[in-house]
């Protein structure tokens, strides 16, 4: 529970945070996850990511710190994973005075199973 909102509130509000202010988090989303959904991906994986990641180097307007290790990249990439369980996006013309939204819950894959058995993810989308 964060500032009295139970987790089922705080969590999209955390990742609308996260999306506005961290540039990896956002582009990761609407620029690259969002696209191999398009396509109609049906499992990722840290791989994948893992070369998305590599090909921001070559993309005008970004600098690095420094090198990233193989460790820290596999590192990330399945972090960005772990947290692109839902995607939604929402579209608001304030001239008109209406908005939509799509919602996409529980996108990915199970990235620990228990006693060995993977089960399905209960995908859901939603417009409104």
């Amino acid at each position: 529970m964060q500032a009295g909102l139970d987790r089922e509130t705080w969590d999209p509000l955390l990742l609308w945070h996260m999306t506005r202010d961290e540039f990896l988090v956002r582009d990761f989303l609407v620029g690259w996850l969002y696209a191999r959904y398009v396509e109609g991906a049906y499992r990722l994986d840290a791989g994948e990511v893992a070369a998305y990641l590599g090909s921001l180097a070559s993309r005008d307007g970004i600098e690095w710190s420094g090198a990233w290790t193989a460790s820290t990249t596999n590192r990330v990439a399945s972090g960005l994973l772990r947290i692109a369980a839902d995607f939604g996006l929402n579209y608001l013309d304030s001239a008109k005075g209406w908005q939509v939204g799509f919602l996409a819950r529980n996108m990915g894959i199970q990235l620990k199973t228990y006693a060995d058995e993977g089960e399905d993810m209960p995908f859901d989308l939603q417009l409104g």
